[in-house]
C-alpha cells in the first residue's frame, strides 16, 4: 500500500460515516490489542501491580469487541411471534463508551502517568483503596461467615495500603498541603490526581485525557458530558432512543 493509499484509508476510517467503517476501525483496534496481549498468559507476572495492569488491558479489549457486536443491532422475538426490529440503542452505546473512556483513563493514570516507583505505588494503592472502600459499604449485607471474614480482611488490607503510601519517601517529602490532598483522596474513595514533581494536581473525569496530551484542550470535556447523559435515564437519553427528539 502506498502512502497516498494509506492516507486515504485513514481518512475514510477517521470519518467513519457508516456502520461498516465503524466496525472496521474498531476491529483494527481490537486486533492490535489481541496481538499485543496474546503472550500475557505465558508471561511471568512479577508483581500484583503488573498483573492487574494486564487484566485492565484485557478488559478494554473485550469492551471494544462488545461495541462492535452491538453495532450489528439488537433483535428479539417474543413467544407470541411479535418481534423487535433491529435496533441500535444510543443509550447502551453511550453507557459502554463512557465506561471504556473511564477504563482507558484509569489505565493511563495508574500505569503510564507515574514517573517514579513511589508515584506508581501511590497511584496504584489509591486505585485499589478506592475499590475496596466502596465494597466496605456491603458490610451490613454480609450474611455468611466467609463474607464477614472478607470484610475484615479487606479492611485490614486498606489499612496496610495506606501505610505503604505513607511510608514512601515521596509521601514523606511532600508539603503538608499535598499529603493532606492524598488523604482527601483516600477518604473520598478516589484516585483522580496526578503528580507534578513534589506537587499534586486534582483531576476529574471530563478532562482527564487532556493530562496525557492525546487530545486538544476541551475536546473531551463536552464529549464526556454528552456520554454521561446516556449513563442515566435522563429525558434526553430516554426519548432519543425512540426518535421523539
Amino acid at each position: 500500500m502506498t502512502q497516498d493509499e494509506l492516507r486515504s484509508q485513514f481518512v475514510r476510517l477517521q470519518d467513519h460515516e457508516n456502520i461498516e467503517d465503524c466496525q472496521e476501525l474498531i476491529g483494527i483496534h481490537a486486533n492490535f490489542m489481541m496481538l499485543a496481549m496474546k503472550n500475557h498468559h505465558s508471561e511471568n507476572i512479577i508483581s500484583e501491580y503488573e498483573g492487574h495492569g494486564k487484566l485492565v488491558l484485557q478488559m478494554i479489549m473485550t469492551k471494544i469487541i462488545a461495541v462492535n457486536s452491538l453495532l450489528n443491532g439488537l433483535t428479539f422475538v417474543a413467544t407470541d411471534g411479535s418481534s423487535l426490529n433491529k435496533l441500535l440503542d444510543p443509550v447502551i452505546f453511550g453507557t459502554l463508551i463512557r465506561n471504556i473512556y473511564e477504563t482507558v483513563a484509569m489505565f493511563n493514570l495508574v500505569y503510564r502517568t507515574p514517573n517514579t516507583p513511589d508515584e506508581k505505588k501511590i497511584m496504584y494503592n489509591l486505585w485499589v483503596i478506592a475499590g475496596l472502600k466502596y465494597r466496605q459499604r456491603f458490610e451490613t449485607d454480609a450474611r455468611t461467615e466467609e463474607n464477614k471474614q472478607k470484610v475484615i480482611s479487606e479492611r485490614q488490607q486498606i489499612s496496610e495500603l495506606i501505610s505503604e503510601i505513607e511510608d514512601t519517601e515521596l509521601y514523606k517529602s511532600l508539603d503538608h498541603k499535598y499529603r493532606h490532598m492524598i488523604q482527601i483522596k483516600i477518604k473520598d474513595k478516589d484516585y483522580l490526581m496526578k503528580f507534578n514533581g513534589n506537587q499534586i494536581e486534582f483531576l476529574n473525569w471530563s478532562k482527564i485525557l487532556e493530562v496525557f496530551n492525546v487530545v486538544r484542550p476541551g475536546l473531551f470535556q463536552n464529549t464526556y458530558t454528552y456520554l454521561s447523559l446516556y449513563a442515566h435515564p435522563s429525558h434526553v437519553s430516554v426519548f432519543s432512543v425512540w426518535g421523539y427528539v
